[in-house]
């Protein structure tokens, strides 16, 4: 009698509503606030459409059965997927996605709102009115019809969605029979209190005679009750998301108003002095700008995580709460514990930590007649909570058996990462835990991988000088060529613009005090637009290249054993050497990799003290995020995918990645 739930319903025939209205147990005002609170989300989570032919998942959430199938095909594994909102692992139907269980709820409502009022009847010929729509056969049936539908061998099951406006609680919207397994053609009308199933008349006095049962009707109605009231604790959740995505909207209002109010300050206080310091000015709003920048990225990363955990949440408790108010008898019976579960997570769900918050101050100087320009104008007091993270090791992998040291490391938004590999020209594709993918040979050998905001890859090749982009058979095209340099590290800007290291020798040990090598600014047709330390004073060998949030130009320099940070416009900005701690201790600092997040950090892979440093996006340093004694060594090449993951390349061709949890 007993069968595994694959879906959130047993079989497309427990897909019923609430009959009887003595049985329900829920208002009609509190089953309408409840639908109208969570309205926005009779969208497709995917499209962001309405549904097309929709398919709901075992953790309750909904989608387009077109939108699954092409997720389910990118992102399956061993015939499980992830729900693209909430994660639950989901088993793939014998027969594909098409099996999964549709979601009648939302059926019901599209071919109610689509049908014109007082339509006839389509199936017999007196002119009688439409009671009823068949969602299988997709036909008006008049109430006589609708009978002898239900009725027949061959729709007996069919979903019969009520074309009447409901009149009290619990009238049904979608009305079917739900039969016995065993005895086919025996409607479930049982439940067997032992066994905790429903059943038929026939299985109540044979298989189950000793057992206690009852009237299916009257058991689904107490759970009613039970998984009402569970219900509710889950709502009670919802306001705090929105509370909190409140929260970020009214601070982002405030930092911009403070922004505008600290830099009116700034410049009133600047007229009052002479000329001589309307540079350092400049710089002190410059600074502020600065600071509000990375502070709104940050806020940005924050804003779309809540919101992406409140759409799932109000995705998945909307669906509980239709399952609740108008599944069949046989629908809360077959799915009570699992409902009753996934509402217990619900409502224990914890919303994120309380914001991190940055607070300036423009203190002006009392002192006009002192000698310093800075004191002149006042002080920028900047008090920003500390920022805690923690690191957890999430895959160690190599990409093959080879001593080469990982060159280049470039994520893309799948959750894998293109790995280029002891300056070959293979470059190979891995998931974040592990399995490779695939392999490319290309026509150059390749030192740096990086994406365009197009998601093109784009590859320098440093010994045949020139940067280009994989085109059929994943041949090099050139993109741009450089005579006389070697083409290094690369990033691309939001913006789209591309930003090359350049150096006249190919390796930094060779670099000689007349090389002029400079980082590049071309665009997305490989037109120059600027250059940096052309003029060989501000690199000796830059080797790789990041963008902050800010636009900040971050080098790691490997000749000069330092980070070089040069704002957008080509002004010097500041070097880090190295942890303070160390230097004391003349600690050598061997900076390779360098990567940015979207909060404003920076991270340098040190190859000497086998470590990732963590930098504010001022260059000061922050902490080590990852040390040898973690199991660290040689790190040459350091990422960070969108998901807040740490990819470090490393000699050997290992690869280690890190989950940052930030709060």
């Amino acid at each position: 009698m007993t069968a595994p739930l694959t879906s959130p319903f047993t079989s497309l025939k427990s897909m019923t509503s609430i009959h009887g209205s003595s049985k329900a147990m829920i208002s009609p005002r509190m089953a309408n606030k409840t639908l109208k609170e969570s309205e926005e989300t009779d969208d497709c989570s995917l499209c962001l459409k309405s549904f097309t032919n929709p398919k709901i998942l075992p953790c309750f959430h909904t989608y387009c059965l077109s939108c699954l199938q092409t997720y389910v095909e990118a992102n399956a594994h061993n015939q499980k997927f992830a729900c693209p909102l909430c994660a639950f692992e989901c088993v793939i139907p014998s027969g594909g996605v098409d099996e999964l269980q549709t979601n009648f709820y939302i059926k019901a409502a599209q071919t109610k709102s689509s049908i014109a009022a007082n339509s006839p009847c389509e199936v017999c010929d007196d002119g009688s009115r439409a009671e009823r729509n068949c969602l299988e056969c997709e036909q008006n049936l008049c109430q006589n019809c609708s009978r002898s539908h239900l009725k027949m061998k061959s729709s007996r099951d069919h979903h019969l969605v009520s074309l009447k406006e409901r009149s009290h609680a619990g009238e049904g919207q979608v009305t079917s029979k739900s039969f016995c397994e065993k005895h086919k053609g025996d409607e479930l009308s049982f439940y067997c209190r032992k066994c905790s199933i429903p059943i038929c008349l026939r299985c109540k006095v044979t298989i189950h005679e000793q057992h206690q049962s009852e009237d299916l009707s009257d058991v689904a109605a107490e759970i009613r009750v039970l998984l009402t009231d569970m219900l509710k604790g889950a709502q009670n959740v919802l306001p705090k998301f929105h509370g909190q995505l409140n929260d970020v909207t009214f601070y982002s209002d405030h930092l911009e108003k403070e922004r505008d109010k600290l830099r009116d300050e700034i410049l009133q206080q600047t007229k009052k002095l002479h000329e001589t310091i309307d540079e350092l000015s400049r710089k002190m709003v410059a600074d502020v700008e600065d600071e509000y920048c990375v502070e709104m990225a940050r806020l940005g990363t924050r804003r779309n995580m809540i919101s992406d955990k409140t759409t799932s949440f109000s995705s998945q408790l909307h669906s509980a709460n239709q399952v609740v108010c108008y599944g069949s008898d046989a629908d809360i019976a077959w799915n009570r514990d699992n409902l009753a579960d996934q509402l217990q997570k619900m409502a224990k769900s914890r919303t994120p930590s309380d914001m991190i918050r940055l607070r300036m101050d423009f203190i002006p100087s009392t002192n006009m007649m002192s000698p310093s320009f800075s004191e002149l104008i006042g002080q920028l007091k900047k008090i920003r909570d500390p920022t805690e993270v923690t690191v957890e090791e999430f895959s160690s992998f190599s990409v093959d058996s080879s001593f080469k040291a990982v060159s280049s490391v470039c994520p893309t938004d799948e959750g894998t990462a293109w790995i280029a590999l002891g300056w070959t020209a293979d470059v190979h594709l891995f998931y974040r835990h592990g399995v490779k993918v695939k392999t490319h040979v290309v026509s150059k050998t390749i030192d740096f991988i990086a994406r365009d905001v197009e998601n093109n890859l784009i590859m320098s090749s440093n010994e045949q000088k020139m940067v280009g982009k994989p085109g059929p058979g994943f041949n090099l095209d050139t993109f741009a060529s450089f005579p006389g340099y070697h083409p290094r590290g690369m990033t691309i800007s939001t913006q789209g613009d591309i930003f090359i290291c350049l150096a006249q020798s190919a390796a930094f040990q060779d670099f000689r005090p007349t090389h002029k090598n400079k980082v590049v600014k071309m665009d997305s047709n490989g037109i120059m637009i600027s250059e940096y330390g052309a003029d060989g004073k501000l690199f000796m060998y830059p080797l790789r290249v990041a963008i902050n949030v800010n636009g900040d130009i971050c080098v790691s320099d490997s000749r000069k054993q330092c980070v070089v940070i040069v704002k957008s416009t080509g002004e010097f900005k500041t070097e880090y050497s190295g942890n303070p701690s160390e230097q004391e201790q003349k600690t050598t600092f061997e900076p390779r990799g360098i990567a940015c997040d979207n909060r404003g950090h920076i991270f340098v892979a040190d190859s000497a003290s086998h470590s990732i440093h963590m930098l504010e996006h001022t260059g000061k340093f922050m902490r080590m995020v990852v040390t040898e004694a973690d199991g660290l060594y040689g790190p040459y090449s350091v990422a960070v995918d969108k998901e807040d993951y740490l990819w470090v390349g490393c000699r050997d061709a290992d690869i280690k990645v890190y989950k940052l949890n930030w709060s």
